[in-house]
């Protein structure tokens, strides 16, 4: 999550913000603040980057991009309470959460999801995602939906809430599927590789486990070892499975459609 935040905070155009009320070299001390604070997120110095947009909270007025951005840093360092700390102080001010544009406040909404997950808020950080859920759909951002959807349902997993995880998950592998233009015969023939999809399917391998479908479990680990990934296959290997094998019953047990395979397995 935090890598796909920065990318977002840095696409936020600082240089845009109106400051009237400011001297023109009030503007421009604040965005090179806010600049050096992006630099040290860039050199994976999240604590530097706190130091300087903290002392910047302290003697000026943050403006959504800087809430942001420190959001941001609290989640690189692992500042929990922070963070929680943060958004509370964010939702509170009316004025600045009106100003917000959609991205800024999803950034918000997602920032914040992550520190309830940690410290074992479920049912907070599932309210924030489904803002989050709400936003992107708003922005028509499929690509953030995909990773929104695999978020939720890892929550609603620690949660304790399996079905409903794979619920969320089902949604994460069907809008990839859709964005990579992918059949379910292309995957089994092998022929589409991609790591986030690879992905989707292990933790699909982790769910039926979870439920006791081994034989599932099993599958969707071919799934994954058919998109390209490694560990999958170096796992079957291990546990002595043939990966094509399973492929090959695949075909033969599965309708051939463009909707993948969840509706066959939970």
């Amino acid at each position: 999550m935090n890598r796909i935040l920065l990318i977002i905070v840095i696409l936020l155009s600082v240089c845009t913000r109106s400051y009237s009320s400011d001297s023109l070299q009030i503007k421009r001390n604040y965005i090179n603040t806010i600049g050096k604070a992006l630099d040290k997120l860039g050199e994976n110095m999240p604590y530097s980057a706190i130091d300087i947009l903290e002392t910047l909270k302290d003697t000026s007025k943050l403006d959504n991009n800087g809430y942001n951005i420190l959001m941001l840093a609290y989640n690189f360092a692992k500042k929990d309470d922070e963070a929680i700390s943060l958004y509370k102080e964010w939702e509170s001010n009316e004025a600045l959460v009106k100003e917000a544009t959609l991205r800024e406040k999803i950034s918000m909404y997602s920032g914040v999801a992550q520190p309830l997950t940690k410290v074992g808020r479920y049912e907070e950080a599932i309210l924030m995602i489904e803002k989050y859920i709400d936003g992107l759909k708003r922005l028509d951002d499929n690509m953030g939906l995909v990773l929104a959807y695999a978020v939720m349902s890892e929550t609603y997993d620690k949660f304790g809430d399996v079905d409903k995880a794979v619920k969320f998950l089902n949604y994460a592998i069907r809008l990839k599927m859709d964005l990579l233009n992918a059949t379910n015969i292309d995957i089994l023939n092998e022929k589409i590789h991609d790591e986030n999809l690879a992905d989707l399917y292990v933790t699909a391998s982790n769910y039926a486990r979870k439920k006791g479908n081994l034989d599932e479990m099993d599958q969707y680990l071919a799934l994954s070892c058919a998109c390209g990934n490694k560990s999958a296959i170096e796992l079957m290997n291990k546990l002595g499975l043939k990966y094509k094998k399973t492929l090959k019953s695949l075909k033969k047990g599965f309708k051939i459609d463009n909707q993948g395979f969840y509706e066959k397995s939970y």
